[in-house]
This record gives structure tokens, C-alpha cells and sequence, in this order.
């Protein structure tokens, strides 16, 4: 994986929130910044800890709102133009699924 940006869109009731995650891989390491809109407001956030193994990636980054800030940790799998996995913040049990496809070339 040289360079992927991928787009997922998170539809809470009548919320929509779009991120846009910009992903670079440099030997072993993964580097790139997520992009959120929702509500009129856009923000960018680095990911950090980035790794990728063949197919296999994480990263974690943190996210500010109004309850302050928590660190959310992804990870799962490169497949065709898609990443399928998983993201679990920080101080909770379960996480949860998502799916991100690969935007423009």
C-alpha cells in the first residue's frame, strides 16, 4: 500500500458524519491525518502508532469533543480498494466495525 485515501460515511439518526482518512505507507509505517466533517464544521487529526504488514494495518488517533479527549485505536485489513475493521476507543469494551473505500486514484 504506497498511498490510499479512503472515505467512510457514519449515519447516527438523522447526523451524518464523513471521515476521509489519508494514508501513506513508508516501509512499515503508516502515516496520514483523518479528515471529519458533521454538523458544517471540518477538522484534521494525524493518526499516530501507524503500522502496516502485508495486508495487515492500525493506527490510533485522538479525537477532542465535548467530553475532552480520547484516543481511538483502528485496525483490520487492506482488501482490493477497501479497509474493513475495526475501531475501539478508549475506556470501552466492544468496538466497532467499519468499512472505508478507496477515493479517486
Amino acid at each position: 500500500m504506497k498511498k490510499f485515501a479512503v472515505a467512510t460515511l457514519f449515519v447516527f439518526g438523522e447526523r451524518t458524519i464523513q471521515r476521509t482518512f489519508n494514508l501513506k505507507s513508508d516501509g512499515s509505517t503508516l502515516k496520514g491525518t483523518m479528515e471529519m466533517s458533521a454538523g458544517g464544521q471540518s477538522r484534521s487529526t494525524d493518526i499516530k502508532n501507524g503500522k502496516i504488514d502485508g495486508n495487515k494495518f492500525s493506527f490510533s488517533l485522538v479525537q477532542r469533543g465535548k467530553q475532552g479527549e480520547r484516543t481511538v485505536l483502528y485496525e483490520g485489513t487492506v482488501e482490493g480498494d477497501e479497509l474493513k475493521g475495526t475501531m475501539k476507543p478508549e475506556g470501552q469494551d466492544e468496538s466497532r466495525p467499519f468499512t472505508a473505500k478507496k477515493s479517486g486514484s
